[in-house]
């Protein structure tokens, strides 16, 4: 079977959206879904540890300090609900966000500022053409508890300086919470965590850049929140508990329950429940592959990649690009006599007439080739914008 980006009818540049499996993750996924459940070797924890191990060397971090849960929407609710919490009896602060920011980004907070009795307040950055870095930056100050920002926006590529951004952070003592989905895997570790110990949260989904399959968000937790952040769920794999302990009768105190000692790193704040085998065995393969990549060199093969429809877009569809931008995500937005409407019109027919396969968001066509893609790939989306705009 053919996968997408083998398959010569196809022209796939969506990958922000799902990434297209490799054959190996694939073949994988497949062996470890037909296995019974008492050949399912290796156990959960050794499979989770290489997950976080892996993760962990590709933005320079610990094994310890990965948390897993079922999504980025789950992690950024963790950080809301335990920043409310730890900042009891504080002045009302301001969570910087930008608009039209990925929305499991933007919820969390939302509901925080809802919950916290008027002690939060929501201060959107705004679109801005030339410099968002800069733009962010000015709204930094000592009113800001925390910010929550993508290492590039979701839906233009642009870039944002997250080096400058710390810096800004640690003058003012404002929690930092990356949403790192668009970026990690595929962009460089140094434009994704300036400084780990500045950080309080880093979260990326599975299905995107990290080249797995849905249901997983892989989170560095940075060690100073450990003992004050307690986990959503209440399960005993985050408990410091003896092997074989439930297999003894007894074990719970008659007043207490069971023992309700933590495990002393970021498995605290693991999510509860079993994560489907078959695909943590995926998850562990992509980022196998993932973590033997040059990712500078991949950036810029993406980028020469896209020259040529960046340059035809601004010379002969007066479309704009940010100038600081990703190598595999871009948004071109069209001139304003193109409406949402016929945006989404123009994505139909090239999905359902030319099997090419892009996104419309916010306002922008949203280009997201992989290393996979070929010049053609290119090549075919130009013409079909030429057929259809």
């Amino acid at each position: 079977m053919l996968t997408k980006t083998e398959d010569p009818d196809i022209c796939y540049l969506n990958h922000a959206k799902d990434a297209v499996l490799s054959p190996r993750v694939q073949k994988e996924g497949v062996e470890a879904i037909v296995k019974p459940v008492w050949e399912q070797q290796p156990d959960e924890a050794v499979i989770k540890h290489s997950i976080r191990a892996l993760f962990a060397s590709l933005i320079k971090v610990l094994p310890e300090e990965i948390c897993i849960v079922p999504s980025t929407a789950f992690a950024i609710s963790l950080a809301a609900r335990n920043i409310l919490h730890c900042t009891e009896g504080k002045e009302a602060k301001k969570i910087v966000l930008l608009q039209d920011q990925m929305c499991s980004a933007v919820y969390p907070w939302q509901w925080l500022v809802r919950n916290s009795g008027g002690k939060f307040i929501l201060d959107v950055v705004q679109p801005c053409e030339k410099d968002l870095t800069n733009e962010i930056v000015q709204q930094l100050n000592d009113d800001v508890a925390v910010v929550c920002l993508p290492p590039l926006h979701w839906s233009s590529g642009q870039l944002i300086d997250l080096d400058v951004i710390t810096e800004t952070c640690k003058k003012y003592q404002i929690d930092l919470v990356i949403d790192g989905t668009q970026a990690i895997g595929i962009l460089p570790c140094h434009k994704i965590i300036a400084d780990k110990d500045a950080t309080l949260m880093v979260t990326c989904s599975s299905q995107k850049w990290l080249r797995g399959p849905p249901g997983i968000s892989l989170c560095y937790v940075n060690p100073k929140i450990y003992q004050s952040w307690q986990p959503l769920d209440q399960h005993g794999r985050s408990r410091n508990l003896p092997t074989n302990w439930n297999a003894h009768p007894g074990t719970m105190d008659a007043h207490n329950g069971y023992p309700e000692e933590f495990i002393h790193d970021a498995r605290k704040l693991d999510s509860g429940g079993h994560f489907n085998y078959s695909h943590l065995i995926m998850l562990r393969a992509s980022l196998e592959e993932v973590c033997q990549l040059d990712l500078e060199q991949c950036q810029e093969k993406l980028k020469c990649l896209l020259q040529p429809l960046l340059e035809w877009a601004v010379k002969r569809k007066g479309m704009w690009i940010p100038s600081a931008h990703a190598g595999h995500l871009i948004g071109l937005r069209p001139a304003s006599t193109l409406d949402v409407d016929k945006m989404l019109l123009v994505c139909h027919n090239l999905e359902f007439k030319e099997k090419i396969f892009i996104s419309v968001r916010n306002g922008f066509f949203r280009v997201s080739p992989y290393l996979t893609n070929k010049p053609q790939d290119i090549m075919r989306l130009i013409d079909g914008f030429e057929k259809y705009l």
